[in-house]
């Protein structure tokens, strides 16, 4: 197994057995706030490729929201999208992440390698806003492969730190995770 700066050795050793080497034959690449046409095109090919946005949502009203495409062999095969929007149960603003992987690219942990970059990407730039005040990321966890790993019956993910918070109505795992700099408003006295 890898030796992760972010994941303390104890979580190294408890997690050893899910913690994969990350596949470095696949390459993430960063777009958030960096409007480039070349990333924004693989984006929206890969969207339209599959037809994975909803119904009457077009590309244009997610190109914007793109943090992370990942390739492999220079061609894009997964993405990660972020919006900012205030999360009721918490009472506070987050990015809520959204994430496409090319079917057979879904048993690469792609998915979870764009997380931990899009964590460091995201971060950063609520540091650099903090007008914006964007306290960590949430996810709903819809993928098949997902639901049927090991990982899913862990209330902390290690390598990114998301936690359990709820499920939805549908039984989908809703995960978040604060930013390290977050800090809550102080209490009224």
């Amino acid at each position: 197994m890898a030796d992760y700066d972010y994941i303390s050795k104890k979580d190294q050793k408890q997690f050893a057995h899910i913690i994969p080497d990350r596949d470095t034959s696949y390459d993430i690449r960063p777009a958030w706030k960096r409007f480039d046409d070349k990333l924004e095109e693989d984006a929206v090919g890969l969207w339209q490729k599959f037809g994975v946005l909803p119904t009457g949502v077009s590309p244009a009203d997610r190109v914007d929201e793109i943090c992370v495409v990942g390739y492999k062999d220079d061609k894009p095969v997964g993405l990660m999208t972020a919006r900012i929007g205030r999360l009721p149960l918490l009472e506070e603003t987050f990015f809520f992440m959204r994430t496409f992987v090319v079917p057979e690219h879904r048993e690469h942990d792609l998915a979870r390698w764009m997380m931990v970059d899009a964590k460091e990407i995201l971060a950063d730039w609520s540091k650099e806003h903090p007008e914006e005040k964007v306290m960590g990321m949430v996810t709903i966890v819809q993928s098949k492969v997902m639901q049927h790993s090991e990982l899913v019956r862990y209330p902390r993910w290690p390598q990114v730190g998301m936690n359990l918070i709820a499920y939805t109505t549908e039984g989908d795992q809703v995960r978040m995770v604060w930013f390290d700099h977050a800090l809550l408003a102080k209490p009224d006295s």
